[in-house]
């Protein structure tokens, strides 16, 4: 009877492996909640392709240099049905960053997302471009940036296209904007 079991245990557990790679039981919503907040909360922002390939179908994606600060983020359901989803997501904006440098302006981001279902997973079709991140995320992204800029110039890891103006610029715009972005923690 041991043998039996052993014998039988690896192919059940590789269909149960298989299974579980072809068919994702969450619902569009569910989906779409997990990766906004996948980038909201900032963890992401270390590696964004990888969260971008788990859960869209993004042809040809670049992650750009701009970043959109938010302090809230509201999803309502447009339409649904068995193959394809849309919601639309209002962030409550608060400022823009580029390189460390964050100009506040506060407004209203409305952002319509389109989901289908392929091979028993819901994925993120439209739009092609990254959400909005909190304040918190902000500072720890803002804080990471200044100590990789304060490691290159203790180096002297230049380039000619980011000499060391460049980074003691990067650390002056990332405190500056940390000082600034404290009043909406």
């Amino acid at each position: 009877m041991k043998f039996i079991a052993r014998t039988y245990r690896p192919a059940i557990l590789l269909l149960l492996v298989l299974s579980a790679c072809r068919s994702d039981n969450r619902n569009a919503g569910e989906v779409l909640k997990v990766f906004l907040e996948e980038f909201y909360s900032g963890p992401v922002q270390s590696d964004v392709a990888s969260v971008v390939s788990r859960y869209t179908e993004w042809p040809d994606f670049v992650a750009g240099n701009d970043v959109q600060i938010a302090t809230g983020q509201d999803i309502r359901l447009v339409t649904e049905n068995s193959e394809e989803a849309k919601f639309e997501v209002r962030f409550k904006v608060i400022g823009e960053e580029s390189l460390a440098r964050v100009e506040i302006g506060k407004t209203e981001v409305v952002q319509t997302y389109r989901l289908r279902r392929r091979r028993g997973q819901w994925r993120l079709l439209e739009p092609i471009n990254i959400p909005c991140i909190s304040v918190a995320a902000e500072l720890t992204r803002l804080r990471a940036a200044i100590e990789s800029a304060s490691d290159r110039i203790a180096k002297n890891d230049f380039t000619a296209g980011a000499p060391r103006e460049y980074f003691e610029t990067l650390i002056s715009n990332a405190h500056a904007s940390i000082a600034l972005l404290e009043r909406y923690r």
